[in-house]
């Protein structure tokens, strides 16, 4: 694409197929340092697209701006506030960028001191109000110089835009390549990031870069960026669905359903902690352990079918019970065959 991307107001260059590797080569092309690069504002405008991939409408592969710029505003105000790192060479004509600029000129008029680096508290941590507030001028600068930039640099098969619309649209191809290969994107981002930032910082303020700009893109939760809230919902069923069910270690044995088994047309008694001994079947109850997910050892009752109670009564050394009834022993076993004769 012939031009300066960066003033453009919009862009629909019709979208053509794209293959997996077409929209890896498109990536690749626009973060390779063979690009002009002023600033760092194409490497933190990916990363925030990346991580609003599943806020991204999946009939009309629309994602707002909006979105975008909180995310690109929260990386900045780590990147410059708390580590303290340049986003672009030091020249006559131009000292700091415009992001920088308003960074500093937001902390000097609610008075957040910023001078120690490591001391201004997180992002998240702003009231409500003022986020919207440097988030809207952080939103104006990146609609000024990164959005129209890094569409030319794709040459329009990422996404297309409008700078009166309020979002951008990505082309189909290109938004499931990127959903499948985002950990991939990431790195590919990352390892030019450093790159730069290490071109344009003085060597003790770009020490431990790599792990200063995992801590920048990071959330307070651990993660490194929004869900879905889809996904969150879906998750969070998920792990309730999982706690209603029973929990059963590796090689543990698996026993017959509650109750135990009963003879036909006989209304099943429940499982108790203790033995009980009213309303019983016929027959010679088999009492074992049965562990439970706290470890808590349940007397859990079976009962053998009547036929089978006097083979078992005469083969197994059992021992007798308040009601004068043999049962087996806590142990399990029977002692002998149940074919076997006294």
């Amino acid at each position: 694409m012939a031009g300066a991307g960066w003033n453009l107001e919009s862009g629909a260059i019709p979208f053509s197929r794209q293959s997996e590797s077409d929209v890896i080569r498109l990536v690749n092309a626009a973060l390779s340092p063979a690009k002009k690069h002023t600033t760092s504002y194409k490497y933190a405008f990916f990363k925030a697209i990346l991580d609003n991939l599943f806020n991204v409408d999946l009939v009309t592969h629309f994602l707002g701006y909006d979105a975008i710029s909180m995310r690109y505003t929260e990386i900045y105000w780590n990147l410059v506030l708390r580590f303290h790192l340049r986003q672009m060479p030091q020249s006559d004509r131009a000292r700091m960028t415009s992001v920088e600029r308003r960074l500093f000129d937001f902390c000097g008029k609610y008075g957040f001191d910023h001078s120690v680096r490591n001391s201004i508290f997180p992002f998240e941590n702003l009231r409500g109000d003022l986020q919207v507030e440097i988030n809207n001028q952080i939103k104006s600068e990146m609609m000024k110089n990164v959005v129209g930039a890094f569409y030319a640099d794709t040459e329009g098969q990422l996404y297309t835009f409008c700078k009166r619309d309020g979002g951008i649209r990505f082309n189909p191809d290109s938004y499931a390549a990127c959903v499948k290969f985002k950990s991939d994107f990431e790195k590919i981002n990352y390892f030019e990031w450093i790159k730069y930032l290490e071109k344009v910082n003085a060597e003790e303020d770009a020490y431990a870069l790599a792990g200063k700009l995992d801590e920048s893109t990071e959330r307070r939760d651990g993660t490194r960026g929004p869900l879905h809230p889809v996904v969150v919902r879906e998750g969070r069923q998920n792990l309730e669905l999982r706690a209603r069910l029973p929990r059963v270690q590796l090689g543990e044995k698996q026993h017959p359903p509650r109750g135990g088994l009963h003879r036909r047309n006989q209304k099943p008694e429940p499982q108790t902690a203790e033995f009980r001994h009213k309303a019983r079947p016929r027959g010679l109850p088999l009492v074992h352990a049965h562990k439970t997910p706290r470890n808590v050892q349940l007397r859990r009752v079976q009962w053998l079918p009547v036929r089978m109670a006097a083979q078992v009564r005469r083969a197994a050394g059992g021992i007798q019970n308040r009601q004068g009834r043999r049962r087996l022993p806590e142990g399990g076993g029977l002692g002998g065959k149940l074919g076997d004769r006294s």
